[in-house]
């Protein structure tokens, strides 16, 4: 036995160790895994958050430039568009006729530009590309993207890039070097990592998810997407860029390197974990604690709180109730068992004589009620005559029984008797009772003979076919002219007549009882009263 309990104890060691164990590892994978996503979203959304204030400083730089016709202009005239503007161009205006005040600043309107000549108009496309490109130029230097630049949505599915050289001119002192990759510019291709003004390039506005929605919708919003660009992985943003009427005249994309991002993304959760792991050590630490109280103590005090309500109600489902959450492979499981099967042998004892308690109260209230149905049927208030006194009682061996009695008038000069007796005791003969009562007074009120009355009563109880059910009784009618009483006896017991100032028991010979057997003849007998 000792063995056996030493066996049971490390077998609740090796619970409370497997427990804590795998709950450290679960506690260090999920909050890994919740910790890293979050780290992850947060830092997305703080990137995103900023990449949208970029844009937008961006799309300030070139909102006063820009509008639907210049750039239907520019996609028409690429090649000359594409040529540097003169700096002694810019610094003469007379070519640009009646709107060479303060108007070259912004868009004029399509008429007054219309109104200029072909090469004022060539000139003033690429004195506002340069502007466009020198503020996108310095958003780009400032936020450190990899490339910012515009695409023209096309209706074949590319897209039209507004993007120049001028790029370089920003970031390199060395005009060699901006010479020498202006030589090498490659049609379709990008420049040193980034797009030349007027490319065509294979876009379409449904290859960015959510892309065409939020167009189609006019929101200031930016779809970001992780794609591979020009054969590295980029982070990029995608902005549309509205006229005054809502019109998506282009849209706006901010590249990111993505292993720039990815290396902040993993330095952050690395930190993370380092901290999980920590703050899973803490949590260890607790859990051992509190493993041994929902695997030790709290079982044990619910044992325990189980027997004293035992105590107070002795009622076992209580201790069931009380133990139903109590699930331990242990010990403590084995001994909430055992007390939940002692709890029920002692209540059976109990509970049965409960229910024997109940049964028999059901039983009484049953009785007294059929007592006191059965008291009512019989009559309570005697026929009246100057020739005769009558007076019956009936008192039943058990609360109910099958004895009954009758006296009515049948007609102004009959009255009738009964006296019957059921077989058998209890509820049984008093349900038989009721029944012979009612059948035997509505025969009697036919008018027919004390004998015609048995027959057709025991008829009727005979196709009634109750098992074991039978009637005795002595049926009269006194005819209250003549005092002549005809009478039959169906194996009832001897009645007793006042004859001679005295009473006597007259025998004679009994028909059968009333139930037993089928076309039996009832003898009658004539008696004259005085």
């Amino acid at each position: 036995m000792g063995k056996r309990l030493m066996f049971k104890n490390r077998k609740m060691v090796f619970q409370i160790g497997a427990v804590l164990v795998l709950v450290f590892g679960i506690v260090i994978a999920i909050s890994s895994i919740y910790v890293s996503r979050q780290s992850t979203e947060i830092y997305l959304n703080a990137k995103n958050e900023m990449i949208n204030k970029d844009l937008d400083q961006a799309q300030d730089e070139m909102r006063p430039y820009l509008s639907e016709y210049l750039i239907d202009f520019w996609i028409n005239h690429v090649a000359e568009v594409e040529q540097r503007i003169d700096g002694n161009e810019v610094l003469d205006m007379d070519w640009l006729g009646d709107i060479a005040t303060d108007e070259y600043l912004s868009i004029p309107s399509k008429d007054k530009f219309d109104a200029l000549s072909n090469d004022s108009q060539v000139k003033y496309a690429r004195l506002i590309k340069s502007y466009i490109q020198s503020g996108l130029a310095a958003c780009c230097q400032s936020n450190g993207y990899e490339d910012l630049y515009c695409i023209v949505p096309q209706d074949d599915g590319t897209g039209f890039i507004i993007a120049d050289d001028y790029y370089y001119q920003i970031f390199n002192s060395d005009t060699a070097s901006v010479t020498e990759a202006y030589n090498q510019k490659v049609d379709n291709q990008p420049k040193d990592g980034c797009y030349d003004f007027g490319d065509i390039i294979g876009f379409s506005i449904d290859d960015v998810d959510g892309l065409r929605e939020v167009i189609e919708k006019t929101e200031d919003k930016t779809v970001f997407k992780k794609v591979l660009q020009r054969n590295e992985a980029m982070y990029v943003g995608y902005q549309p860029f509205y006229d005054k009427n809502g019109n998506c005249l282009m849209i706006v994309v901010a590249e990111y390197d993505w292993s720039n991002v990815y290396s902040t993304l993993t330095d952050r959760n690395l930190r993370a974990f380092s901290l999980n792991l920590a703050f899973g050590l803490v949590i260890t630490a607790g859990l051992i604690l509190l493993c041994l109280y929902f695997v030790a103590v709290r079982p044990l005090k619910k044992v325990g709180a189980a027997v004293d309500t035992y105590m107070e109600s002795k009622n076992s489902k209580d201790v069931d109730e009380s133990l139903e959450s109590l699930r331990s492979r242990n010990e403590i499981g084995v001994l909430a068992n055992n007390i939940k099967d002692m709890a029920k042998e002692i209540d059976k004892y109990t509970a049965d004589n409960i229910s024997l308690a109940a049964e028999k109260a059901r039983v009484k209230t049953e009785l007294d009620m059929a007592k006191a149905i059965q008291t009512r049927s019989l009559i309570k208030e005697f026929p009246k005559s100057e020739c005769f006194d009558v007076y019956a009682t009936m008192t039943p061996a058990k609360e109910v029984g099958g004895d009954f009695f009758d006296i009515f008038d049948i007609d102004e000069d009959r009255v009738g008797f009964v006296i019957a007796d059921v077989a058998g005791k209890g509820m049984p003969a008093a349900l038989m009772m009721m029944a012979a009562l009612t059948s035997i007074r509505n025969y009697m009120l036919t008018g027919d003979s004390p004998s015609e009355i048995m027959k057709n009563v025991n008829e009727q109880m005979v196709m009634r076919d109750i098992a074991d059910m039978f009637v005795t009784a002595w049926i009269s009618i006194l005819d209250k002219k003549t005092g002549i009483l005809y009478e039959a006896n169906a194996g009832h017991e001897y009645p007793a007549y006042k004859l001679n100032g005295s009473f006597e028991i007259i025998k004679e010979k009994h028909s059968p009882v009333l139930g037993a057997l089928a076309g039996v003849e009832y003898r009658e007998k004539e008696l004259q009263l005085k």
